[in-house]
C-alpha cells in the first residue's frame, strides 16, 4: 500500500487574506495608532518649582531646632523616668482618674506614632522639588513639633501649678482630648490632602511611542 505524503505548501504559494479580513485588520491597526498618538494621562508625582536659598535656609533651620529640642526634652524625660520622678497632680484629683490620665496620655503616643507612619508611608506621594520636597518637609517639621509638645506632657511635672491642674479632672481630661484630637486630626488630613491632591493630578503626555 503507497502511504500519502503530508500535504505542505508548494514553493512560492501565497497565503491569500479574504478582503473582509483585511478590512478589519487595518481597522484594529488604525485604532492602535490612534490610541498611542492620544494624550495618555500618567500617575506621576507634581515637580514643584525649586525652592530658594531662602526657603532651603528656613526649612533647614526649623528642622534643626525642632530636632533639638526633641532630644533635649527626651533626655529630660528619660533622666525623669530613670530618677523615678513622680508625677505631683492635683490633690482632688482621684486615683482612678490619674490612672485614666496617663492611659489617655499613652493613646495620644499611640495616635501621634500612627500620624508619623502615615507621613512615611504617603511621602513617595507627596509632591516634590529640588533639592527636597517642600509638603514633607513642613509636614515634617509639624510632627516633631507635636512630638515635643507630647513629651512635655509625659514629663513628670508640677501640675498643680498648671492651667490644667487648676481645672477639674473632667475639663482637663476634656481639654486634652479636644486639643489633641484636633491637631492630630489636622496633621491627618493635611498628610492625606497632599498625597490625594498630588495622585489626582494626571500629567498628560502627548506623542507617540514605539
Amino acid at each position: 500500500m503507497q502511504r500519502r505524503r503530508p500535504a505542505t505548501f508548494a514553493a512560492g504559494r501565497q497565503l491569500t487574506i479574504p478582503p473582509e479580513m483585511r478590512l478589519r485588520l487595518y481597522q484594529i491597526l488604525r485604532n492602535i495608532c490612534q490610541r498611542f498618538q492620544q494624550p495618555v494621562p500618567l500617575r506621576r508625582m507634581q515637580q514643584l518649582p525649586d525652592l530658594s536659598n531662602t526657603s532651603q535656609t528656613a526649612l533647614l533651620c526649623g528642622i534643626v531646632i525642632g530636632a533639638g529640642l526633641l532630644l533635649t526634652r527626651a533626655g529630660i524625660a528619660f533622666h525623669h523616668r530613670w530618677a523615678a520622678v513622680p508625677h505631683q497632680y492635683p490633690t482632688f484629683w482621684t486615683s482612678s482618674q490619674i490612672v485614666f490620665l496617663e492611659q489617655t496620655r499613652v493613646l495620644i503616643g499611640i495616635a501621634l506614632t500612627a500620624t508619623w507612619v502615615s507621613l512615611l508611608v504617603v511621602s513617595p506621594a507627596l509632591p516634590k522639588s529640588s533639592p527636597f520636597g517642600l509638603m514633607e518637609v513642613v509636614l515634617t517639621i509639624i510632627l516633631i513639633l507635636l512630638t515635643n509638645a507630647w513629651i512635655l506632657l509625659v514629663i513628670p511635672r508640677d501640675w498643680k501649678h498648671t492651667f490644667i491642674g487648676k481645672m477639674s479632672f473632667g475639663h482637663a481630661l476634656a481639654c486634652i482630648v479636644v486639643w489633641w484630637s484636633i491637631l492630630l486630626g489636622a496633621s491627618m488630613f493635611a498628610i492625606a490632602e497632599s498625597a490625594t491632591a498630588n495622585a489626582d493630578r494626571p500629567i498628560y503626555v502627548i506623542g507617540t511611542f514605539a
